[in-house]
């Protein structure tokens, strides 16, 4: 905890200390990114982990059982997906309803997850084949 008369300092200085934090950090911004780099390879699972709870409220755990119950397969087209599936949900009630590909992905998001303008879609290819 810190004492009132550093508090006060910290308080006086705070443009200066702001000002000095940033030239630091730009001059190492190199020393930076690799320290990163190397903290986030020795911990990727836990990185990935955070941003599934963070994001969807699942953990890895979840995720790589919603993968297995799919066998890998992306939900929509079936086929075997070599990156990360993206975790597909429901953007009003955020319930998660499957694993994407990533152009399955923006598949949904360009058509605003509307089923009638996917089905139109569908129709409208099928008229041209």
């Amino acid at each position: 905890m810190q004492s009132e008369r550093s508090r006060k300092w910290h308080l006086k200085h705070k443009g200066e200390r702001k000002l000095s934090n940033h030239k630091y950090w730009k001059s190492h911004r190199k020393e930076r990114k690799v320290k990163r780099h190397k903290w986030y390879m020795r911990n990727k699972e836990r990185e990935r982990n955070s941003y599934l709870e963070q994001r969807y409220g699942i953990t890895l755990a979840e995720y790589n059982v919603i993968k297995q119950v799919q066998n890998d397969l992306c939900a929509v087209c079936q086929k075997p997906y070599a990156a990360t599936l993206h975790v597909d949900h429901d953007h009003k009630t955020g319930r998660i309803r499957g694993l994407l590909c990533k152009n399955c992905n923006i598949m949904l998001g360009a058509a605003t997850d509307v089923p009638s303008t996917l089905r139109r879609g569908a129709d409208y290819l099928e008229k041209y084949s």
